[in-house]
């Protein structure tokens, strides 16, 4: 991914300190220091970014390489560039900026201004470098969203002053006219819809099904054919077990094959995700690389890996961290399956049939992200924050905005289908294994605007358990549409759901585990003496520790205690605070300030908070 940094200002900035911070393998990097307006670009290639200027004129473009036209009656490839490519222009003349963001949210771009110096960036951590003082003010409820969902919605972040810009939106400011302090109105004022995805589901047929069917299947070839014809080596495929991964695979044309690799993470070499991708790997003759997990290895890497990609960690993307940093080349790309199976391919379909959770945007998504463990159980939730009703006087509230930003949708259905689709979009840009682009570019095929439009206006029946998929893959390769899944029909099934939670309250009631919990690496890690029951504690036991200013230390306690004795299921969400913790930790590694000021806009709270304990040393811990 591109990282990059506007500073529009009259005051000069030391961007050579700045661009300190970029990943080291990133040798590709420009400063360009004219009156008025600084920039730093930092990439892999310098193909994959463009930078104009023309007189007092800039335009810039992040992250070219996977912005790119799959239909050929597209009338105009630049016009069409410009719906799905993100880019800022900036007129220092006239003293106005364009920005626009990319359609589906993956690309982030953030905004802020303080003391008269404006910042457009990639990352927050390059702004922060630049006005340390926005340390200093923290933002309550976009906090307690975190621990809640594990992303922040709308266009908050954690400090009041620094703004996430939404998606498919094509914002024009005045630079002269601006009241900084009411930005958000001010951006979805100025702003238009940047990309048209479908507003409804499309009637179909048996026939016509059976073309878009055969479509598909041809699209994801030129996919490939566009983006593989660009490299002459180091494509890798994050190939897990299921068939998002296989299908993107399988899509690529026999000679391009060639120039791919799969990699497969798993904690035993007989799992279940090593063992299926093998089978993939055989059939269409890739090289194939096994990386089997080290829970004690995770574990040392997580610091890098949250700094990196600001935000979650997660198994396999903390050990992509060590196992990346070993791959000599330096001008990788990967290819992610991710939101295929969650959404596109069936799993939200449980929400969008319960016409109860359509009547109301916010509440359906809360529900559709409950369902699917997205979101922390609301009732724990609430007694684990120390704020009464923070469900119903903030995180609804913030629920709607988010809901809001989504385009026109008539079909209420799909409007659930595509918030879930976005949201966990949001997860995925702050974590997930898109951490990887500090190693090389990340490219997800089912994010390019013309794929997700195909999937979404697809009826919801015909595509329900994995159904569609099947028929895709099935025109590339029936024996790899064959071929053994992770991407199990069975786990929905309602009796099975039904018993396993009959099954859980035994467990719960007898202290015991009957039946494994998830793959999850908590699970794994929550053995007494190991390296993440030691790591844990010692947040547990830190009385100054900066999450006990949002939550209840005696709650959160006993429900760890729980964790550790098998009383409970709550590894996946209890990591969410200690994730936060983590990065409060690591941003104030930057300059730590003795005070910060929580804020809350929804509470109408503003609570100065002393910062007590150790930061961790970004030289010694990331850039060593």
């Amino acid at each position: 991914m591109t990282n990059f940094l506007f500073v529009l200002s009259s005051e000069k900035k030391n961007l050579n300190e700045t661009a300190e911070l970029l990943p080291s393998l990133m040798e590709h990097k420009k400063i360009i220091d004219n009156e008025g307006i600084q920039i730093l670009i930092g990439d892999f290639d310098d193909k994959n970014y463009s930078l104009e200027i023309e007189d007092k004129k800039y335009f810039f473009t992040p992250n070219n390489f996977k912005h790119f036209d799959l239909m050929e009656d597209s009338k105009s490839v630049k016009s069409f560039s410009e719906q799905i490519q993100p880019y800022i222009k900036v007129d220092m003349e006239t003293k106005r900026v364009i920005i626009s963001s990319d359609p589906l949210g993956t690309d982030y771009i953030y905004l802020a201004y303080n003391n008269g110096n404006l910042y457009i960036s990639s990352q927050m951590k390059y702004i922060l470098q630049n006005e340390k003082e926005l340390l200093n003010h923290l933002d309550y409820d976009a906090m307690m969203e975190y621990v809640f969902s594990h992303c922040i919605l709308g266009m908050k972040t954690f400090f009041k002053k620094i703004k996430l810009l939404p998606y498919n939106k094509t914002i024009t400011l005045d630079l002269e006219e601006i009241d900084y302090s009411k930005i958000e109105e001010i951006v979805l004022e100025n702003s238009e819809i940047k990309y048209e995805f479908p507003s409804k589901y499309e009637e179909m047929d048996k026939e016509s099904y059976e073309k878009i069917v055969e479509e598909q299947a041809l699209q994801f070839e030129k996919y490939f054919n566009i983006l593989l014809n660009k490299r002459n080596e180091n494509n890798y495929f994050l190939l897990s077990g299921g068939l998002d991964s296989r299908m993107l695979l399988t899509s690529v044309e026999d000679d391009l094959k060639k120039k791919c690799k799969g990699i497969t993470f798993d904690y035993s070499d007989k799992g279940l995700n090593v063992t299926n991708a093998k089978k993939v790997a055989e059939r269409l003759d890739v090289e194939h690389i096994v990386r089997i997990i080290d829970v004690e290895d995770t574990i040392k890497d997580s610091l890098k890996h949250m700094w990196y990609c600001e935000g979650i960690s997660t198994h396999v993307s903390s050990r992509l961290v060590s196992f990346l940093d070993e791959v000599e080349t330096k001008n990788n790309l990967y290819i992610d399956g991710y939101v295929g199976d969650g959404q596109l391919g069936g799993e939200f379909f449980t929400c969008i049939k319960d016409k109860n959770l359509r009547k109301d945007s916010a509440y359906s998504l809360l529900k559709a992200m409950q369902l699917h463990n997205y979101f922390f159980p609301p009732k724990v939730f609430e007694k684990m924050a120390k704020e009464k009703n923070i469900l119903k006087r903030s995180i609804i509230p913030e629920l709607k905005k988010h809901a809001d930003l989504l385009w026109e949708v008539e079909d209420e259905r799909m409007s659930v289908e595509c918030l879930l689709a976005l949201t966990r979009g949001r997860k995925y840009a702050v974590g997930g294994p898109k951490t990887v682009e500090v190693f090389g570019t990340t490219v997800l095929p089912f994010y390019h605007p013309q794929i997700f439009s195909t999937y979404v206006k697809i009826p919801y029946e015909l595509r329900e358990k994995r159904n569609f998929e099947l028929d895709v893959l099935g025109v590339l390769d029936q024996e790899i549409a064959a071929l053994p899944t992770t991407s199990s029909k069975f786990k929905r099934l309602k009796i099975v759901q039904n018993t396993l939670k009959v099954v859980r309250w035994f467990e719960k009631k007898l202290g015991v585990s009957i039946v494994p919990k998830s793959s999850s690496p908590i699970y794994k890690w929550t053995e007494e003496e190991g390296t993440y029951y030691r790591f844990i504690n010692q947040i547990l036991v830190d009385e100054n520790c900066f999450i006990w200013n949002l939550l209840n230390k005696e709650v959160i306690r006993k429900l760890y205690e729980d964790l550790f004795n098998r009383k409970s299921h709550l590894e996946l969400f209890l990591s969410a605070f200690i994730d936060l913790e983590i990065m409060i930790r690591l941003f104030f590694g930057i300059d730590k300030p003795e005070k910060v000021i929580l804020e809350s806009d929804n509470l109408k709270i503003k609570q100065e908070v002393e910062i007590l304990f150790d930061t961790y040393d970004l030289k010694k811990e990331i850039y060593s």
